[in-house]
């Protein structure tokens, strides 16, 4: 299924420095924790969006671990990479939503620092790459409600649709 591990070799820690127009959350101010209620109660009740978005995870070794979104809820993500993650790792996840307009006519892309902790990770044999699940620990300001909103945004009716993924 993701072959589209092919396309991150165009992918690389440069395509994240921020470009003046993208709309960037300070990581400075990770002060507003995350929704809880139980890994397993939001697993049920959270909607997971099919989202394959651009993902930057720098690593505590200096390395930035490029990966891609394999579906996206307000509690978590789980991403394709080329590595396997510590289930212990902590760090700030780089979250590139892509525009739903070109850029000539105003769209931009929008990067969303986010605080995560790795849940787990497998070997993905279908797709040949690894398959992690991060938890989001923390936003800036309200990053979680304009993640929401953009998800709304790219996936229109999906929520209603019954969408959650399992």
């Amino acid at each position: 299924m993701l072959n589209d591990l092919d396309a991150l070799d165009d992918f690389d820690a440069a395509s994240f420095t921020m470009p003046p127009d993208a709309l960037v959350l300070d990581p400075g101010a990770m002060a507003k924790p995350a929704k809880s209620g139980g890994a397993k109660e939001q697993q049920r009740r959270a909607t997971r969006y099919p989202a394959h978005w651009r993902v930057a995870l720098p690593l505590d070794d200096g390395r930035v671990l490029q990966a891609r979104s394999v579906n996206i809820s307000g509690s978590g993500i789980a991403i394709h990479c080329t590595e396997a993650l510590s289930v212990r790792h902590r760090g700030i996840l780089h979250l590139e939503i892509p525009p739903r307009l070109p850029a000539a006519v105003g769209g931009r892309r929008l990067v969303l620092q986010i605080e995560v902790r790795t849940i787990y990770t497998v070997h993905d044999f279908k797709a040949q790459c690894f398959r992690s699940g991060l938890q989001f620990v923390g936003f800036n300001g309200d990053g979680d409600a304009e993640l929401l909103r953009e998800l709304e945004r790219h996936f229109p009716g999906f929520k209603e649709k019954g969408g959650g993924l399992l």
